[in-house]
């Protein structure tokens, strides 16, 4: 892979696409994939699809999720935010109330998180690593 050096890559780059009109109709053509693939996948009712957005706070998650999915059946499409654990999910290992959110046959779950709080922030706090029974040196 090569590398990538920012200060050569021109930000007015379109790729492609010559006009705004052909990435509207692009982008059009693709949400109908994407929701004829979502509605197949609901029809059949034997896999499941699972989307992790991973992104620090005010990254663009949430409007990622309204922008791509606004197209899509939203009957068959559940998003789920993980804020700080519960007694109950602290009673768990720290991964049992992602395991519990996970798809039905025929559905999509969109985990959408800052995964780096499990990791960073135990850093700073040792003592959340209690609450959650996991052991530490």
């Amino acid at each position: 892979m090569a590398k990538l050096t920012l200060s050569k890559v021109d930000p007015a780059s379109t790729g492609k696409f010559k006009s705004r009109d052909e990435v509207v109709g692009e982008t059009h053509k693709l949400e109908k994939k994407m929701y004829d693939l979502l509605y197949l996948m609901f029809a059949h009712n034997k896999y499941s699809l699972l989307i992790i957005l991973q992104g620090i706070d005010a990254s663009g998650k949430d409007g990622a999720v309204r922008h791509i999915f606004a197209s899509a059946n939203p009957q068959g499409i559940r998003v789920f935010s993980f804020k700080k654990p519960s007694m109950e999910e602290l009673s768990h290992d720290f991964i049992w109330r992602c395991h519990r959110q996970t798809p039905e046959c025929g559905l999509t779950a969109i985990f959408n998180r800052s995964y780096y709080e499990e990791v960073t922030t135990v850093q700073v706090h040792p003592e959340l690593l209690k609450l959650q029974n996991i052991l530490t040196k």
